[in-house]
């Protein structure tokens, strides 16, 4: 049974050494060279080579190339697994060649670039016990033997790698940094891996091999000054990488900088003085950064302000402007007048006896009229209704007209293809962006006469540039989204921003229906905004009864909201016959008591206590375990939000983990199972875009650094049927009146202002 590649620790003991002969592979990940074997102890013969002992144990490790009959010193801890019982963790070993011309003919053998045995015998024959040496030091060593150039060349290569990684493994052990690195930076830089991580601990962070903690670290171990030009210059990347990644912003102040770069450093560097450095220092890291294109420093947008910019940050930001630009110019193969858009929406009113409300009609107008145009609105507003509509008019109006919508992520892209019944895809899917694609869509080669992209405030900056440079001069565009939701995970604020600018038109949807008014869930999200909008605090709607859809149940500590939580799933599950995979908790943060990885943890161990264990770094899947996929997966046509019940474990490289989700069962390999978590609680973040039946939300102060009027309100509005708020109503009312998400460093709207003319304004029919 493959298990985890991070062990459950019991019992740790100091590091000790053996010398051992591989037996027999249990499990082997090619992907990471990550080995779980049996070996047998070797002592010494007195003539010379090994004799086998009478201990066989099960090691761990990680290696550059391995065979069953190699023979290894290995430096290991004795870890005793709750689930495998005693296994040997090796930290850092060394291969040792074989004694006698028996055991070399085995060892060359067993080679992948084995030489075969009779060029195997005369070489021994005429080397002897110094042959190793000879493959690795003498460049004519198979002359004679007819083999071709290259099988030598390999085999002489394969060893020589052996000796170099074990070099690798030693130089990683002695500046006390994660050996299982060993095998992305050897792959990287083959035999001079030491030289450059010697010379420049933070080439790997430049890669993306290690994290900025870790190349500090090895900066600090060889000796190098806390204050090295080149350090310097790699904490303020790695600050506005930070910045960036976590805080959403797209720059940052100048005249930030030494404070952020200060916090960033007191946080990740292993130094225990700190580290300040001086405004000239600063300028200098920053020339180096401009220089090798990493950074851009732009002072044209904010008077008196100069904004630092990840290369990346920045060509987005300048470039969507010229997209949207581009779009305005384009012809288009359909156009409409404002007449007959007025007489396609009365036959459809009439036809189906529904009613359409102002906005919605003029919504209509404006995505058949504009070039680009954003459409934003609460539950309840209609959008859904709006775009089929649209999508009817189209149909209508110019039959030949191409169609496509897309959504951020799956799960939305699924819905959004639910509720209009046509196709969607995600946005990375729409372009080919991804791992499994070979070539993604070029500029201007997104072929359609309307594209309508839903959710369209989980679209970051990267992701709505790359969309806008695909689209075709001849399409409309037609945004959707939630004004008042949480903003993208990644930079920026996009939607805003675009709203905000007066450039797009724009229509907001403002109208609760009737049907939807009786929902204390539409309700309250209102109330939500509306309370922050005005700076009062209107009292929630709450449900009394059984029957009703919104619930809060007051708890003051977070040991009495977890035993809640579980009464309250049991309840939905045992008295109301719900499933436990339409109960969702939702939590602003992670880590807390409250949070999702505790809350994940409990209800795992509550309602599935049973289940068949499989391992997997320090995180345990059980048989009906709930799980979520957390990338999009075009290899498997999994994607980022999909939730399902994990059905069974194949214990093999290929087959480990068996999912099985609402249209299709799907087999994850091991090198995929990172793209799966837990699900019993997931962030608010995460379950942006879906809905679930049901929806639990745990709130206290614990919870505070997440808790704010977006996120509440993106939370109780993914509940379909029934919402319970579970905790504090301080801390949920504290939240509602919190909206700082929302300030994030960006020069989208001055951008857009400055490049484009102001939005023509959308006319009532």
């Amino acid at each position: 049974m493959p298990q985890s590649k991070m062990p459950v620790v019991g019992v740790t003991s100091p590091l000790l050494v053996r010398t051992i002969r591989a037996q027999k592979v249990i499990h082997r990940a090619k992907q990471d060279g990550y080995v779980i074997f049996t070996a047998v102890s070797l002592g010494k013969k007195r003539g010379g080579g090994f004799r086998e002992l009478r201990e066989t144990k099960t090691y761990i490790g990680y290696f550059n190339s391995f065979h069953i009959n190699d023979v290894f010193e290995v430096t290991y801890e004795d870890i005793e697994n709750k689930f495998y019982g005693e296994q040997r963790h090796i930290v850092m070993y060394h291969r040792i060649y074989p004694g006698t011309l028996e055991e070399i003919r085995t060892f060359l053998l067993s080679k992948k670039c084995g030489i075969g045995p009779k060029r195997t015998d005369a070489l021994l024959e005429k080397y002897g016990l110094s042959v190793l040496d000879e493959i690795v030091n003498n460049p004519n060593v198979f002359d004679g033997l007819g083999l071709p150039e290259e099988g030598g060349k390999a085999l002489q290569d394969e060893i020589v790698a052996d000796r170099r990684f074990e070099d690798t493994l030693a130089f990683l052990q002695l500046h006390k940094l994660d050996y299982r690195y060993a095998i992305p930076l050897f792959e990287k830089y083959k035999e001079a891996v030491i030289d450059v991580l010697t010379k420049n601990p933070y080439a790997a962070y430049l890669d993306n091999i290690i994290d900025f903690k870790t190349a500090d670290l090895l900066h600090n171990s060889i000796g190098y000054p806390e204050n090295e030009p080149f350090r310097i210059a790699m904490a303020v990347y790695a600050c506005l990488k930070r910045d960036s990644e976590s805080n959403g912003n797209i720059f940052m102040r100048r005249d930030e900088l030494p404070d952020r770069c200060n916090a960033f450093l007191a946080f990740v560097s292993a130094r225990k003085s700190g580290s300040r450095f001086t405004g000239e220092e600063y300028d200098t890291a920053l020339s180096f950064l401009m220089e090798r294109e990493l950074v851009i420093i732009d002072s044209s947008v904010l008077p008196g302000v100069t904004c630092i910019y990840l290369k990346r940050n920045f060509e987005s930001e300048i470039h969507i402007a010229e997209c949207i630009f581009a779009i305005q110019k384009g012809l288009k193969d359909y156009t409409y007048r404002e007449r007959d858009v007025d007489i396609f929406l009365k036959g459809y009113q009439s036809r189906y006896h529904i009613s359409l409300a102002p906005d919605q009609r003029r919504s209509v107008l404006m995505a058949l009229t504009s070039e680009i145009s954003v459409m934003t609105g609460g539950p309840g507003t209609g959008k859904t209704q709006t775009i089929n509509t649209i999508l009817a008019a189209i149909e209508t109006l110019s039959p030949k007209a191409t169609v496509r919508l897309t959504a951020p992520t799956g799960k939305a892209a699924n819905r959004i293809s639910e509720l209009s019944n046509k196709p969607a895809f995600t946005i990375h899917r729409l372009l080919g962006l991804g791992l499994y694609h070979s070539r993604c869509v070029g500029q201007g080669e997104l072929d359609c006469d309307f594209l309508i992209v839903d959710e369209y405030s989980m679209a970051d900056i990267h992701l709505t540039y790359w969309l806008l440079r695909a689209v075709s001069a001849k399409t409309r565009v037609i945004l959707v989204g939630d004004y008042d939701q949480l903003p993208s995970v990644g930079p920026g604020l996009v939607l805003r921003d675009f709203i905000n600018s007066g450039c797009l038109p724009c229509v907001r949807l403002s109208q609760v229906f009737r049907q939807a008014t009786s929902s204390n869930i539409i309700r309250n999200a209102h109330l939500i905004i509306e309370s922050s909008d005005t700076g009062t605090s209107a009292p929630l709607r709450q449900s009394r009864k059984p029957n009703g859809d919104f619930y809060f149940i007051p708890a003051d500590s977070p040991s009495l909201i977890r035993k809640t939580i579980v009464r309250s799933i049991a309840r939905f599950h045992d008295t109301y016959h719900y499933p436990y995979d339409s109960i969702q908790v939702l939590s602003a943060l992670k880590a807390p008591d409250v949070g999702v990885t505790p809350l994940n943890e409990l209800l795992q161990n509550t309602f599935n206590p049973a289940g068949a264990p499989f391992l997997y770094h320090e995180r345990e899947f059980r048989i009906g375990d709930k799980v979520i996929h957390c990338i999009n997966n075009y290899e498997l046509s999994v994607f980022n939000g999909e939730t399902g019940v994990i059905k069974s474990f194949g214990y093999s490289s290929e087959c480990a983990i068996e999912v099985s989700f609402p249209d299709r069962d799907v087999w994850y390999d091991m090198a995929s199972i990172d793209q799966l978590d837990l699900a019993y609680a997931i962030s608010v973040h995460r379950a942006q875009g879906s809905e679930f039946p049901i929806v639990i939300v745990p709130v206290h102060e614990t919870l505070a650094t997440g808790l704010n009027k977006n996120l509440l309100y993106t939370a109780i509005t993914r509940g379909k049927k029934i919402v319970v708020v579970i905790g504090s109503p301080q801390a949920f009312a504290d939240g509602i009146k919190r909206c700082h998400t929302l300030e994030r460093n960006s020069n989208l709207m001055p951008r857009l202002q400055s490049a484009l003319p102001a939005a023509p304004s959308i006319p009532s029919i």
